[in-house]
């Protein structure tokens, strides 16, 4: 092959393609020879004009860099079929034919847009269809080469020729990649387009608007298609860059219908979208959210979201009315004179089957949510038929929907934080409920005094009488509506919560912020703060939703007639539009919408000091507690005055009542799981509200149910009863211990407050709560000692544990532990899932309560209990509180000498137990897959069972384990580093970066809207883990696997404690004989001592004379 360089360069192309193949050296050899020629111009030339091996060669290029990696699941097949090389073959020439490749690559992406290598690019991903590693790769390609080009031809300040003659071949690409069957690829190319839209001009953009939308509107395509056009659309929507103006100027009456900010696309400025959008996106949305494809679903809504953000406030508005009569089009309505039929006085009947199909009404309902938390509500004309729509669709029969429609619920809380508002959102919720509690009540089968609401049906708002009679017809409603609306209470008690913890608690400690924290407003204790209720942190309660991008040097000025602390997409209805700064003039967007929302800064006007304008302020359960005092207060409320006066609303207190029974009814209901788990997530937080609130409301229902009626384990609707009661004294308690350790004895007094009259209601709330206890401890007991259900058991003996936790209790605290027994010995399965699940954090502190002979009772319950639990927490918490034992045990005995009152028969008792739990140990070392973390503990218990008898009876077995677990690691840690096969060529499938590199992906996510995941967490683990001993878990590996370095330094720190006490238990002239009762030779030491390489020499003779075993031989 001495000769093949005077090939030309078209010969040369011809036998690279040629389909009979090379070997590797071959083409190597082709590939460098054709490297040196393309270094000259002319042959450059050759390449792109009058080529017919063009196309085969971009596909040789892509396909040998890059398809290794599809071969992969076929190794032993060549790449091509004529092809000689597999994954046999020489890994150094694959090497450097990827180099070669690259380097190809990076010549390809220099070159001019031109049609030729377009057309091969095309060629490239339509031959590829059955190779996705080199169809992505190419595409990739051609999106970073497409960006660099437009990019220096826009740097050079002249017209891009070469897109505008190019474009349709540019077009065409792009629709395939966008519709790739593949979603990895569709996602990539989706950055690619975003990140390229705006170097396009407007008749460009056009022209790839039609042909998204027409993939869209057509049935002929695939899903993956039809994805692809919805992504095109929306980088379409999101390349229009929003900035705001100068200056903002928000009035409370609509005075024109100009925009706080201009479109930007490139160097194009624009007050509104551009009109071949803005008249067929919603054509173009509406076909699509019926799809049952769930991310079709949606792009669609996200891409609704993003045309209403980037539109005039006009469109929000529109869009509402829109959606609704689609949400309703089964329903019938007279029409007036002008032909209107949205008002729901209208409404003339309501089918059986009111709600539309599942897809579209669940895609609906995530756009009316967006809608309604962007617009003033309850301004519009038709609210009232709006809300109707909402509480209808809570009852569909699809759980997905009535999800959706809860979280439109929250984002109206969220929208409108006011008393009224949240009075009828849950006078809504709870309204034409015939509840089966308030019956019991009647019925006496639970004693009705502790309860206000005693009538079989909750009377809904006037407004929705009628509709709700067509509905219902007077008949019992179905389980999907009961479940329905407690997903919508559920999130309205946790904003509530939540915005009653930014209103009241400090969110720093520190005495560096402690000088500023009285003038923080309460929208700035968000970050921190959020933490005291559910763990985790999430949005402001009183933030609302900012959906136009602002500067960081951006000042807004709010008009002093602004009824809102924040503004939103329906608060911009009039602006004053001045000239931008010099800083945006810059024809590259800057800035996205996500960033323009972290900076935006906003001056708020000082509040009118007329005392007529008096308002009742503060967080939302503090407006609720004084209006239902005074109800002849002024609240702020964006419901028109005349409309609150004919409401008729329940009072906060009654709405508070009904839902408890409500809960109740879904823990009553054992047909329907799905209320009994709702039941379980809500009246944790329907009991913090009402703690809050008026915990008098929780002194009469607890009063009315443990104090006054006598409890029969027969009967099932009591039972319901009880266990609703016992499960909000529960939270009650952990609630006030976490308010009690958190926010009065840590923070050390009023000083750390922002307002000093809050530490005084938290201080007095919590007295008032702990007041109530003792009269209940008794009866709850009793109820745990019962033969009632499972779950009111453990529920009643978990209010116990917790209170004898954290005070002093006048209940017999060897009945708990009875009760404990009884449990673990009945249904260990039910244990497992309820009562130890959720005491395990604060065991290690209720044992140090116990009294010895308790604690002597206690200890091999929870060694029995290790082996019924596999949760790695459980587990350390169990052996925490069993070394507290034990440590607390041979420290009364040390102390026995000294006070002869000990009791003398604390030791005779325990070691009646002691060999069980040593046994249960060891059976749980030798069967199951231990963490390191819990072999540390399990070790000390081991440890402080030897200190307490001073013999050799448990150090044979143990050291045996020691000696056995050993080996194993040496064995498992010698197979773990085995060196992999070198002459694999997998290793080298994609070991090159592409080259050029891709852009930085574009955010495919914009702020339009959002997922509230939150869960509640319990509170109670942040008290007790200053109580349980902390471990240091630096030393041992992260990912769980316990190489032989680990275990060898625990079992070398077990065995130096023992060897400590050699002094005492073991005598020096005594080692003789402990090593022949280990089977212990000088050979076997001998041998055992190589094993012990890695041990520090101050442990290694410990070791040598402690632990050998014929098992090592």
């Amino acid at each position: 092959m001495t000769n093949e360089s005077s090939k030309s360069v078209l010969d040369l192309l011809e036998e690279l393609t040629s389909p009979s193949g090379l070997e590797l050296s071959a083409e190597l050899f082709i590939l460098r020879d054709l490297k040196r020629k393309f270094s000259k111009r002319d042959n450059i030339r050759l390449l792109f004009e009058e080529n017919p091996f063009l196309n085969d060669f971009i596909w040789y290029i892509f396909h040998r860099r890059f398809g290794w990696s599809d071969q992969v699941d076929n190794a032993r097949q060549p790449v091509t079929r004529a092809r000689s090389d597999s994954f046999a073959s020489d890994s150094k020439n694959k090497k450097q034919i990827n180099d070669v490749a690259d380097e190809f690559l990076s010549f390809l992406a220099l070159q001019p847009l031109n049609p030729e290598l377009l057309n091969s690019l095309s060629f490239c991903a339509s031959k590829a269809a059955t190779k996705a590693v080199v169809r992505q790769q190419t595409l990739q390609f051609f999106f970073s080469w497409l960006i660099q080009q437009m990019r220096e031809e826009e740097e050079g300040n002249g017209p891009a020729l070469s897109i505008v003659n190019n474009f349709a071949a540019v077009k065409d690409l792009i629709i395939v990649s966008l519709t790739d069957v593949w979603s990895a690829i569709r996602k990539k190319c989706y950055s690619g387009l975003c990140a390229v839209m705006p170097y396009f001009t407007m008749p460009q953009i056009e022209s790839l608007y039609e042909g998204f939308s027409k993939i869209c509107l057509s049935d002929s395509f695939t899903w993956q298609q039809t994805e692809g056009g919805i992504l095109g659309v929306l980088s379409i929507l999101k390349s229009f860059d929003m900035e705001p103006t100068a200056t903002f100027a928000f009035e409370s009456t609509n005075k024109g219908d100009r925009f706080a900010f201009v479109l930007k696309l490139g160097e194009l400025k624009m007050d509104r979208l551009p009109p071949f959008i803005s008249e067929s996106i919603r054509n173009v949305i509406y076909a699509l959210l019926p799809n049952p494809q769930l991310s079709i679903r949606e792009y669609a809504i996200q891409a609704f979201n993003s045309f209403l953000v980037r539109s005039r406030h006009q469109e929000t508005l529109d869009s509402l009315p829109d959606v609704i009569h689609r949400l309703l089009g089964k329903c019938t309505f007279l029409r007036d004179r002008n032909g209107n039929q949205s008002t729901l006085n209208n409404l003339l009947s309501i089918p059986s089957d009111p709600w539309v199909d599942a897809y579209e009404a669940e895609s609906l309902l995530g756009v009316a949510g967006f809608v309604v938390g962007n617009v003033a509500f309850f301004s519009l004309p038709d609210w009232q038929l709006y809300l109707f729509t909402l509480l209808l669709y809570l009852s569909h029969p699809a759980s997905t929907v009535r999800q959706v429609c809860s979280g439109a619920f929250r984002s109206l809380m969220v929208k409108h934080p006011d008393a009224i508002v949240s009075k009828l959102l849950f006078n809504c919720l709870i309204c034409l409920t015939p509840m089966e509690s308030a019956l019991l009540l009647r019925n006496k089968v639970i004693h009705p005094e502790g309860f206000l609401t005693k009538s079989e049906i909750i009377n809904p708002p006037p407004f929705l009488s009628k509709p709700f009679q067509m509905l219902n017809g007077g008949k019992r409603l179905s389980w999907e509506w009961t479940e329905g609306r407690m997903l919508a209470i559920e999130l309205l008690c946790k904003f509530t919560l939540n915005n009653h913890v930014h209103y009241t608690f400090p969110f720093d400690t520190t005495p560096r912020n402690q000088q500023t924290r009285g003038s923080t407003p309460p929208t700035a204790q968000v970050a921190r703060s959020e933490a005291l209720s559910n763990g985790r942190l999430r949005r402001s309660s009183s933030e609302q939703q900012i959906n136009f991008p602002d500067l960081t040097n951006l000042t807004i000025q709010i008009s002093p007639q602004s009824r809102r602390i924040s503004p939103s997409i329906g608060d911009i209805t009039d602006v004053v539009i001045r000239p931008l700064h010099a800083s945006l003039s810059d024809h590259r967007p800057s800035t996205s919408p996500k960033s323009f929302k972290r900076a935006v800064k906003i001056e708020q006007p000082a509040a009118p000091s007329s005392p007529s304008r008096s308002i009742l302020t503060g967080s939302l359960i503090e407006q609720l507690h004084a209006l239902d005092a005074n109800s002849s207060l002024r609240v702020k409320s964006d419901i028109d005055p005349g409309v609150i006066s004919q409401l008729k609303l329940l009072s906060a207190e009654g709405v508070l009542e009904a839902m408890f029974l409500q809960v109740v009814d879904g823990l009553r209901e054992c047909s329907q799981w799905e209320l009994s788990r709702m039941s379980n997530q809500v009246l944790p937080l329907l009991t913090q509200v009402i703690f809050f609130l008026d915990p008098k409301i929780l002194e009469r229902i607890w009063n009315g149910i443990f104090l006054r009626s006598t409890f029969d384990e027969a009967n099932a609707d009591q039972q319901a009863f009880y266990l609703a009661a016992c499960i909000s004294v529960n939270h009650a308690l952990r609630k006030t211990f976490y308010l009690e350790e958190k926010f009065i004895m840590r923070l050390g007094g009023e000083q750390s407050w922002s307002n000093p009259a809050d530490h005084a209601k938290i201080a007095t709330l919590l007295e008032f709560v702990k007041s109530l206890l003792p009269p209940l401890m008794p009866k709850i007991l009793a109820i745990s000692q019962t033969n009632c259900s499972n779950k009111l058991k453990t529920v009643s003996t978990e209010v116990l544990l917790l209170c004898h936790s954290f005070w002093e209790t006048d209940v017999d605290i060897s009945s708990i532990l009875t009760n404990f027994s009884i449990l673990s010995l009945k249904n260990p399965t039910q244990l497992k899932g309820s009562l130890l699940n959720s005491v395990y954090p604060i065991l290690p502190r209720f044992v140090m309560k116990c009294s010895i002979i308790q604690m002597i009772r206690l200890a091999p319950q929870l060694v029995e209990l290790l082996m019924i639990h596999d949760d790695p927490e459980v587990q350390i918490s169990l052996l925490d509180s069993t070394n507290k034992i034990l440590s607390h045990l041979v420290q009364t005995i040390k102390d026995k000498y000294a006070k002869p009152s000990i009791d003398k028969g604390v030791t005779t008792n325990f070691s009646k137990i002691s060999d069980f739990m040593v046994n249960k140990i060891l059976y749980l070392m030798e069967n199951k897959t231990l963490e390191t973390v819990i072999i540390r503990k399990v070790l000390d218990v081991l440890y402080w069972l030897n200190v307490l008898w001073r013999d050799f009876r448990y150090l044979n077995p143990i050291c045996r384990y020691i000696a056995k677990s050993m080996n194993q690691d040496v064995i498992l840690n010698a197979l773990s580093t085995k060196q992999a096969d070198s002459n694999s060529l997998q290793i080298l499938s994609n070991d090159i970066r592409v080259s050029p590199q891709m852009l930085e992906s574009a955010d495919t996510t914009e702020g339009d809207f959002s997922l509230d995941e939150d869960a509640p967490s319990d509170p109670l683990a942040t008290i007790v883990q200053d109580t349980t001993e902390s471990f240091d878990d630096d030393d041992w590996d992260d990912s769980g696997d316990m190489n032989v370095t680990v275990n060898i330094k625990e079992f070398s720190s077990f065995l130096c404690k023992l060897s400590s006490l050699k002094g005492n238990i073991v005598e020096q002239s005594n080692q003789k004989n402990l090593c022949s009762s280990l089977g212990i030779d000088s050979c076997q030491a001998k041998s055992y001592q190589k094993k012990l390489a890695d041990i520090p020499p101050a442990d290694r003779n410990t070791i040598n004379w402690l632990v050998t075993s014929s098992v090592l031989v």
